[in-house]
């Protein structure tokens, strides 16, 4: 899944960032000419933040945070910078969210916008996935400081985007413009496998995948859930 991910989205951007979790050594497909524009970091289990460390002292640019199981279209970085530019400040844009009307809860689908259904028009959310952002590096400060557990990336970035006042914009688009890259069953259905962060989270499993420790602890980080609107927010200097 890597593989399609480095090559739909490598021409769309000026440098990639790659963090191999768990490798010692490139791919193949990572070798040879053509991949200047990549920087690797060899993590051991050190899923987000070693992700997050490897562009935090960037100062000016559009950051994109990808994952490695989805397919980015070829007008995926156009659309999310259009994004930044109609929402400007300190603005984190994506495709996939949670909107809680209550009690927050990460593991509640029906609490969850996916960006595998059509999104009628731009939504605020509190929670952003982080495997389909984008943000100004000039007005959002994303580090690995801001990643204490090795599960759970979108609700850690919830708790910085609350305590910073950030708003976070999910950005309209249709069915299947972005889909999972994950194995399709006789069905025609794409389904996550078993050695996934949602499957193990789900189950409360004892993990490093399990994202429910993340979830508890942003949480009882935040006093109260904001929706943060440009409406209800200063913009920037």
């Amino acid at each position: 899944m890597l593989s399609q991910v480095v090559a739909s989205i490598l021409p769309q951007v000026d440098h990639l960032y790659l963090c191999l979790d768990g490798h010692r050594e490139p791919p193949d497909f990572l070798r040879g000419p053509g991949h200047d524009k990549i920087t690797l970091k060899f993590s051991q289990r050190g899923y987000p933040k070693a992700k997050f460390a490897m562009i935090e002292s960037i100062e000016e640019g559009i950051i994109l945070s990808i994952d490695d199981d989805i397919a980015y279209p070829e007008d995926y970085a156009k659309t999310l910078v259009a994004g930044l530019r109609k929402y400007p400040g300190p603005t984190i844009c994506g495709f996939h969210g949670h909107l809680f009307t209550d009690t927050p809860d990460f593991t509640d689908v029906s609490k969850i916008i996916s960006y595998q259904r059509t999104l009628k028009k731009d939504t605020y959310v509190h929670a952003v996935g982080s495997g389909i952002a984008a943000w100004d590096a000039r007005y959002c400060k994303v580090k690995a400081e801001h990643f204490p557990f090795s599960a759970g990336a979108d609700s850690q970035l919830a708790v910085l985007g609350q305590k910073n006042r950030w708003p976070f914009v999910l950005l309209s688009h249709t069915a299947k413009w972005l889909v999972p890259l994950w194995p399709e069953g006789t069905d025609g259905i794409r389904r996550v496998g078993e050695s996934c962060i949602w499957t193990h989270t789900k189950k409360n499993l004892a993990s490093r995948l399990n994202a429910r420790p993340a979830n508890q602890w942003a949480v009882a980080q935040v006093e109260q859930w904001v929706l943060h609107t440009h409406e209800n927010k200063p913009g920037p200097e």
